[in-house]
């Protein structure tokens, strides 16, 4: 390769490096047939003196040559190939003047961008996808579409993965003017939705969502009264009709891309719904229903299926029949393989549904799977949930408080790392408790002084976020009532009684009627009979 790349004969080529080993510069790295064929420097510092040596036109010239022999001589399908050439051709790109080659160089970039963003190296996948796109004609929209289509549709996506919100945008705005076809924008705002849940904008995702929907065949109210959600029940248990959950395992495959995409939007929505508007997510779930069974399964059922067990046990009370779906969601998953929804699915299943049939404790390591998974595939925001509830749950079933605490600092951590907002504020709604209740708290910092001031509230309530109050309100309410001060826990728990419904289906359920029963009992004085069902769920 070496006398290719210098032109000179090999026999030259190994003379001269002789005497390099001689000096002791170089040693024999590989051998053919008894004779050197690869030799590399004794150190990367004599490496990098060599390197210096050459001036800024040499080392572009050399770059060049070097990346058009391996790009001839090797297989670019490679990995380790394939990212040589594009490193040693990009660094040279100042010298491509020819624009089929450009055009080629560019289509590299986009393989190599691909490649690194799935071994989850997301600042390099940006790098090289930028370099795809700085590498593109004026009018590579009209004449190299789908490569200009793809190089931009996969920015967004990792300045996304790189929480890059403006260069995001940027790259979002071109896409939304140049794409042809409504299909060719989708997964760009998709990831727009996914990008304003990241950024605490609940509402503003919900909207976005709502208008890509509509485009799509699918309209949501914009309000959500009881009377949407009761006829969205009616229309998916008339879909459903008379099968059972097993059945839906064999419904035929779901073809149609713009209902393909449809899901997606749905699924990239649901968490938005939520958190902050409750009664926008069960709408949601009984779209994603009907579509598979008006048009077949896909992958994306496996995550309808199980939303539609979370509401058949949290809003209907039928844990029998949501297990069943949750477990179909299960197998329906690994039909699909569908590797890249297992961290919503399991945080579905298992924080939402398991519990009610087995104990909470064993919710832990399937928590802890989907947190796992999340990281792999990329879904920072889902592994984040999983990795919460794996925390909160663990509370709730008497983990000893120190190994919690441990366990939330970490993930608090690496949520912050991650850019997974909403789960980061709810878990400093739980830190402070634990720290109560274990007396590692200052007097300043103290839940239950007369002098408290509550700082996360005001945030909660400027996001709209309905799940982090109720959780606010419930966690101060279970600590004032461990520390005797029941008329406080009392104000607490009347806080959080409105906003039952944004924890629909989850552990904090149970727990909420609880403990504000116990408040109950030791003021029932100074409460009206409205609140009698709580006691009779505690005497119960």
């Amino acid at each position: 390769m070496i006398s290719e790349l210098l032109g000179r004969k090999e026999e030259e080529v190994k003379r001269d490096l002789s005497i390099a080993v001689a000096e002791g510069l170089v040693i024999p790295n590989a051998y053919s047939e008894e004779e050197i064929s690869k030799y590399k420097f004794l150190h990367d510092r004599v490496q990098q003196a060599a390197y210096i040596l050459l001036d800024s036109n040499e080392l572009l010239t050399t770059h060049y040559k070097i990346g058009r022999l391996l790009l001839k001589t090797t297989n670019p399908k490679q990995e380790e190939a394939l990212f040589d050439i594009v490193n040693h051709l990009n660094f040279s790109k100042s010298l491509i003047i020819d624009p089929k080659e450009r055009i080629d160089l560019a289509a590299l970039n986009r393989k190599a961008g691909f490649k690194a963003k799935s071994s989850n190296a997301y600042e390099a996948a940006l790098v090289y996808l930028n370099t795809g796109v700085s590498l593109l004609p004026e009018d590579a929209w009209n004449n190299h579409y789908e490569l200009a289509h793809g190089l931009y549709a996969a920015s967004v996506e990792a300045a996304f993965l790189n929480k890059d919100f403006s260069q995001m945008e940027d790259k979002l705005s071109v896409v939304e003017q140049s794409s042809k076809e409504l299909i060719d924008k989708i997964p760009s705002l998709e990831i727009k939705i996914q990008a304003l849940a990241a950024e605490s904008k609940l509402l503003e995702a919900i909207q976005e969502a709502t208008s890509v929907l509509a485009l799509l065949g699918v309209n949501l109210p914009k309000n959500p009264g009881k009377l949407d959600i009761m006829k969205g029940l009616i229309e998916a248990k008339w879909a459903i009709g008379r099968k059972k959950p097993q059945q839906l395992l064999e419904l035929p495959e779901m073809s149609d891309p713009l209902k393909l995409a449809a899901m997606r939007i749905l699924i990239s929505t649901t968490s938005s719904a939520f958190l902050a508007m409750p009664s926008m997510f069960p709408l949601i779930v009984f779209n994603l229903v009907k579509l598979s069974l008006n048009y077949g399964n896909s992958k994306y059922s496996t995550y309808g299926y199980a939303t539609y067990g979370l509401v058949s046990c949290g809003a209907l009370g039928d844990m029998q029949s949501g297990n069943e779906f949750g477990r179909l969601a299960l197998q329906l998953m690994q039909k699909y393989d569908a590797s890249e929804l297992m961290a919503k699915v399991y945080f579905v299943f298992y924080a939402f549904i398991y519990q009610w049939k087995n104990p909470l404790k064993d919710t832990k390591q399937f928590l802890l799977e989907g947190y796992k998974s999340g990281l792999e595939t990329g879904d920072f925001e889902y592994g984040g949930w999983n990795a919460y509830h794996y925390c909160s749950y663990a509370f709730f079933a008497g983990e000893a408080l120190e190994i919690t605490s441990q366990n939330l600092l970490a993930m608090r951590e690496q949520s912050e790392k991650l850019g997974v907002n909403q789960v980061t504020l709810l878990i400093d709604v739980f830190i402070p408790v634990l720290k109560s209740l274990s007396g590692n708290i200052t007097p300043e910092e103290s839940l239950v002084s007369e002098n408290f001031t509550d700082h996360l509230m005001p945030v909660f309530k400027t996001l709209k976020y309905t799940t982090a109050i109720f959780e606010r309100n419930l966690m101060l309410g279970m600590c004032n009532y461990y520390f005797r001060r029941y008329d406080q826990a009392r104000r607490y728990f009347d806080e959080a009684d409105p906003l039952i419904e944004s924890v629909v289906g989850m552990e904090y359920t149970p727990q909420f009627y609880f403990f504000a029963a116990l408040t109950l009992i030791q003021t029932a004085d100074y409460y009206p009979k409205s609140f009698s069902k709580k006691i009779q769920i505690i005497q119960w």
